[in-house]
């Protein structure tokens, strides 16, 4: 995994049968025969994963979504909590070296911050290395924001601001992870949206949470599964294996965007209206990428102007590409829905 730029997330849940009588209920740590059996398996798994992959990023969150997954126990932070310190204490044990994430919520909603509130509050903080949110927002973009509709820019913003008022020991702010969040293209009730949105939302999606300075980001899902009563989750780049994973228009767009952006940090933002460029840049300054939208509508192309000292290319979310010229340092062109890219080097 290593050799190949592959971090892994592991996320440590669910229940054991044997001890919670429910597959999906945490563990109640303050059970002596219950806390016993979550650290042997944490410790086994923690483990066991460092010998197999020695020199490998490794990375743990803490249960999956807590408030939705509590079983018997309550849905506080509190009790979320003495979970994550019991598990913290088993992998910092076991490698030092290993990256510990969580609580795991939404952060979208008014509820869902004031829970992430409560648990700063209460010092969830000393038990992790990131936060880690699955800010889902379908079928909305991530950048439409209104009262009526908590998005992810105003939750990144929002989290962004907390965590800040919460620094670790050394002074410096807990980073930003997104272990979860996308869009389905097909589901079976409310919430999925076409396939050109999906695209659309992922691109623009990746570049705001640069914008809030999110450190890792991992989009649910690459591959749709097919289940066992034949339905499917739709949420996937590329399709199940029944369909011979073909791959959707945003499979294509996710890649190009991997590709131009590599190597390069967020900078600026220029907003006129719906329409944003973001700038991202190289560390020693010379290659440069602009990420170009317009969150109007999807039929729109909108007349953009933006900076573009001498030649460079515009780069499709299909891949494909064409040189360009600017004229007195500025080059004219069209914002569309789905993200496109200015790219040049100096």
């Amino acid at each position: 995994m290593r050799d190949m730029g592959v971090s892994p997330l592991f996320v440590l849940d669910y229940g054991n049968v044997a001890y919670t009588n429910d597959p999906m209920a945490p563990p109640d740590v303050s059970k002596p025969a219950q806390a016993a059996a979550w650290k042997r398996y944490v410790k086994e798994t923690v483990s066991h994963m460092r010998d197999r992959h020695p020199d490998t990023d490794l990375s743990y969150e803490v249960w999956n979504e807590w408030t939705n997954n509590h079983g018997a126990l309550p849905a506080t932070p509190a009790a979320y909590i003495e979970l994550a310190r019991v598990t913290a204490e088993v992998i910092r044990a076991t490698d030092p070296a290993a990256t510990i994430v969580g609580p795991t919520q939404n952060a979208v909603s008014d509820d869902e911050r004031a829970w992430i509130g409560e648990w700063f509050r209460l010092g969830g903080a000393d038990h992790v290395d990131a936060v880690s949110i699955h800010p889902y927002n379908n079928p909305w973009g991530p950048e439409l924001c209104v009262p009526t509709n908590p998005c992810i820019e105003d939750a990144l913003a929002w989290l962004r601001t907390t965590a800040d008022r919460y620094p670790r020991p050394d002074g410096s702010a807990l980073p930003i992870w997104i272990t979860e969040v996308g869009w389905p293209t097909q589901f079976a009730g409310p919430g999925w949206v076409q396939p050109e949105d999906q695209t659309a939302y992922v691109l623009r999606t990746y570049a705001i949470a640069a914008q809030y300075g999110v450190e890792r980001l991992f989009l649910f899902e690459m591959a749709e599964p097919t289940t066992a009563n034949g339905t499917a989750r739709t949420f996937g780049l590329v399709g199940n294996a029944d369909a011979g994973y073909e791959p959707k228009p945003s499979a294509a767009a996710w890649a190009t965007m991997q590709r131009v952006l590599a190597g390069k940090r967020y900078v600026a933002e220029h907003r006129i209206g719906p329409v944003r460029h973001m700038r991202f840049t190289s560390p020693d300054g010379k290659h440069h990428a602009r990420v170009v939208w317009q969150s109007e509508a999807q039929h729109l192309s909108t007349p953009v102007r933006v900076s573009l000292r001498g030649t460079g290319r515009i780069v499709e979310p299909t891949g494909s590409e064409k040189t360009v010229r600017g004229t007195a340092g500025k080059l004219d062109m069209s914002a569309k829905w789905i993200p496109r890219f200015v790219v040049w080097d100096e």
